[in-house]
């Protein structure tokens, strides 16, 4: 016999889904993981060629669009190595976020915040 999608005392609908082991979740690629922090690797190495290919005369303005590739991460460091690695770091945390949710079904409402969350909700009625 196949259990119901209602609760037994209340009649009401359950959260989670009638097969076991189903607990809402989802089939997803995991290009998610690998995918955000590999381009903002590149954008990073490809940043630094540009830069270097304007020496030997480094100007200021280059200098100061070099600063704005490595964003965020020239934000909270002042040299370009580990704003590098914070951008791959940072990006492997959106990367994840995405990936989770994604994988299961309510996991985006931790990583949204509440008044977006209900607009969407709204948005959906």
């Amino acid at each position: 016999m196949e259990p119901s999608n209602t609760c037994p005392r209340f009649g009401s609908k359950t959260i989670f889904g009638t097969v076991s082991g189903e607990l809402g979740m989802r089939q997803t690629s995991t290009a998610w993981l690998i995918l955000p922090p590999t381009i903002s690797f590149l954008k990073d190495i490809i940043s630094a060629v540009v830069l270097l290919s304007t020496e030997p005369g480094i100007t200021a303005k280059a200098k100061f669009y070099y600063s704005l590739s490595l964003l965020p991460g020239a934000l909270f460091v002042n040299d370009a190595v580990p704003a590098v690695l914070i951008n791959v770091l940072f990006a492997e945390l959106v990367g994840s976020a995405i990936y989770l949710s994604l994988k299961f079904e309510r996991t985006w409402l931790l990583v949204v915040p509440p008044s977006f969350a209900w607009a969407v909700g709204v948005l959906m009625l």
